[in-house]
């Protein structure tokens, strides 16, 4: 359960929560709802701040447990994992690459830049451009694969803001990942 708390006056937002299914308590004098990643983007969004919540020591158990599935949709929606040649590759997704882009690249326009197609290939390339840069990315995908045009695009978009942002900002991104999927694992 998220609680958070918003001025009477910001009206936008108490219209944004009722919307994601947050609910008024007159009793807590806040606004709570649904502990998802959606409602969660939506805060960061709003710039709205959950409040913590203090629970006694017999019920982590629930929240340990509500960690691990928001962790498997996070592997699934944010960050990419799969096994080649015996090695374990991990890498930000379409959706994780956005999500950054919305954090940390106010400003972010991303424009086509040139799209190639052959009978085996569609091969596209885009600029992502920030009042602190630009950066091209490119990508290649058999044209025979369902969507190929689409795929590409989104691979292109996704290549050129990840070679906008700060290696260090990647870095713990995948870090806090692969650090919060260990605890997961041990609990």
């Amino acid at each position: 359960m998220l609680r958070v708390r918003v001025r009477y006056e910001d009206e936008e937002s108490r219209a944004a929560l009722k919307k994601a299914g947050f609910r008024w308590n007159p009793q807590r004098k806040l606004w709570e709802g649904p502990d998802t990643l959606a409602n969660r983007e939506l805060l960061d969004r709003l710039g709205l701040i959950p409040e913590a919540m203090l629970a006694p020591a017999a019920d982590h158990e629930p929240e340990r447990q509500a960690k691990r599935v928001a962790m498997d949709e996070l592997l699934g929606e944010y960050i990419y994992s799969f096994s080649r040649e015996g090695r374990r590759v991990v890498g930000i997704s379409w959706a994780g690459a956005k999500r950054l882009a919305q954090k940390y690249l106010p400003g972010l326009e991303v424009e086509l830049v040139r799209v190639d197609t052959t009978d085996q290939w569609i091969a596209v390339v885009v600029k992502a451009k920030t009042e602190r840069g630009s950066a091209l990315g490119a990508a290649q995908v058999p044209a025979s694969e369902r969507f190929a045009y689409t795929i590409a695009i989104n691979k292109a978009q996704r290549n050129a803001i990840m070679n906008l942002l700060d290696e260090a900002v990647i870095k713990h991104a995948l870090e806090e990942y692969l650090q919060d999927s260990r605890l997961s694992r041990s609990s």
